[in-house]
């Protein structure tokens, strides 16, 4: 054998005990760590964005992002799914976390993830983005439309230029 391939030689078994290692761990995973499996056509993009606007609160319980409103028609014959993506600056101190959440108002169900907690921020504004999965939705029409919360409560978070796309049918 050559020098230039001496190295990977001995590399080779070394490669093979990690990747058998990686299999045990796999096999122990927990089954209720699954991930959400979705099937869908998704064909259509309605989105909403705003240079300003955004909102402010210190509630404990979910409002309205201002300027997030977008109105939705899920065509078809059977259910579907619905992505919404979520993208906006937040402002939280090193003691505050935000909670952002999407609804599809007018039956759309519940989304994966429920909601989406930013972690406590700098004080200054960070761009953040979340995506949300709303699987099992019947055609028909929704409005789509994103809420927030102050998880500490008291302490006021902020959310500026919201951008919101729903990936439909």
């Amino acid at each position: 054998m050559s020098a230039l391939h001496e190295p990977n030689a001995k590399l080779l078994p070394r490669r093979r005990t990690v990747l058998g290692a990686a299999l045990m761990l796999v096999s122990l995973w927990p089954a209720a760590a699954s991930a959400l499996e979705v099937s869908c056509v998704a064909d259509r993009v309605t989105a909403r964005a705003v240079s300003s606007g955004g909102g402010s609160t210190n509630s404990n319980s979910f409002v309205n992002v201002p300027d997030t409103a977008v109105d939705v028609t899920i065509g078809g014959a059977n259910p579907t799914c619905v992505i919404v993506v979520f993208t906006a600056h937040t402002q939280t101190t090193s003691n505050e976390n935000m909670a952002i959440r999407a609804r599809l108002e007018g039956g759309g169900g519940n989304s994966t993830p429920s909601e989406y907690a930013t972690g406590p921020g700098t004080g200054v504004s960070e761009t953040r983005t979340a995506q949300f999965i709303f699987d099992n939705v019947e055609p028909g029409t929704y409005t789509a439309r994103m809420q927030f919360r102050s998880i500490s409560g008291g302490t006021t978070v902020t959310l500026g230029r919201p951008t919101i796309v729903v990936h439909h049918r």
